[in-house]
């Protein structure tokens, strides 16, 4: 996901939407309010069966992200690590 939320998820993507967990991109969709058009994440909350609509605009304001996969943490520890130094 680019850090500018403008719609770089996919459908089947996990990401994690905290205080809620690890969700599936279900849907990509939008909505009409008023005169304008609103597009939005529909996720799928995979501890609760919970569904959940994120507006485009909102990814960041929500911390929406995707999920680390394993080879990457110890990537990302060890480039903090560096710094540190």
């Amino acid at each position: 996901m680019g850090i500018n939320g403008n719609g770089d998820f996919h459908i089947g993507d996990r990401v994690v939407y905290p205080n809620h967990g690890v969700g599936i991109v279900e849907q990509i969709g939008s909505r009409t309010m008023g005169e304008q058009v609103e597009k939005y994440y529909l996720l799928n909350i995979k501890s609760s069966n919970l569904k959940v609509t994120i507006p485009f605009h909102s990814v960041i304001a929500v911390g929406l992200r995707r999920v680390v996969k394993n080879g990457e943490i110890q990537k990302i520890l060890d480039l903090s690590f560096r710094r540190r130094e």
